[in-house]
């Protein structure tokens, strides 16, 4: 499996980045990823997105260990949807235990969460996305926009779990899949606001998501950044998170 992945603060931030990213290897060949964007309207919203990495990185370690242990089943018997309702459901706890813990309100967890598994044996992958975001499937780009207006999961954490994961509608399932990424808004939030000697034009997020030229790269995505505020005078005025994976 191939991986990258883009962290980059908006140029309407000017002190934090908002969003944040995680991904790790549950067992040979299963990969959990996951792309998260702090509410700006929120309290310390760096902190959120942050908070959400930590959970994701505990919850893998225990998932990780108790398969090891057989306390539950290899995660190679079991069903990515399954093992994905697993997680949010983990991290669900979590969160709902870190906020009493800590005496933390609703405004400071707000982030979103878009996540997925993804098996690299059979090039199939289990995307759930609690909030605005990207997804590109192969190389059909799927995005979901809440009018800026996310339904966070920190506003639910007071329902019964099941009665509120029946109802989400941002779930996912590919088969056959080469590449997926997941990305927050931000990748729609490129405006031109410095001259540009070019007279040619790009579709930002679909130049940025899709072109290949700099994939030979380690950071490919950084250098679409510099190419497109050098050549286009494109910049992305909210905070970018970014993870490609790669069979």
């Amino acid at each position: 499996m191939h991986i990258t992945s883009c962290l980059h603060k908006g140029d309407f931030h000017p002190v934090f980045c908002e969003d944040f990213l995680f991904h790790t290897e549950l067992s040979t060949g299963l990969y959990l990823a996951a792309v998260m964007d702090g509410c700006s309207m929120g309290k310390d919203s760096q902190f959120a997105s942050h908070l959400f990495a930590k959970i994701l990185h505990k919850v893998s370690k225990e998932l990780s260990y108790r398969e090891f242990a057989g306390d539950i089943p290899p995660f190679s018997e079991q069903e990515l949807g399954g093992l994905g309702k697993e997680i949010i459901k983990e991290i669900w706890h979590n969160l709902k235990s870190i906020s009493q813990t800590l005496y933390l309100d609703k405004l400071e967890l707000l982030s979103t969460l878009n996540l997925t598994l993804f098996q690299r044996k059979t090039s199939s992958a289990w995307v759930m996305l609690i909030g605005d975001g990207f997804i590109v499937a192969g190389e059909e780009i799927i995005e979901i926009d809440q009018d800026n207006r996310p339904d966070y999961l920190a506003y639910h954490l007071k329902e019964d779990f099941d009665s509120w994961f029946t109802q989400q509608k941002g779930i996912y399932e590919f088969e056959g899949i080469q590449q997926l990424i997941l990305a927050t808004d931000g990748v729609d939030s490129f405006e031109k606001l410095i001259p540009s000697d070019s007279k040619n034009s790009i579709e930002a997020a679909p130049f940025f998501l899709l072109d290949p030229s700099y994939d030979a790269l380690a950071h490919p995505f950084d250098k679409k950044l510099e190419v497109m505020k050098a050549e286009y005078g494109l910049i992305a005025t909210d905070d970018i998170g970014l993870i490609r994976m790669q069979a």
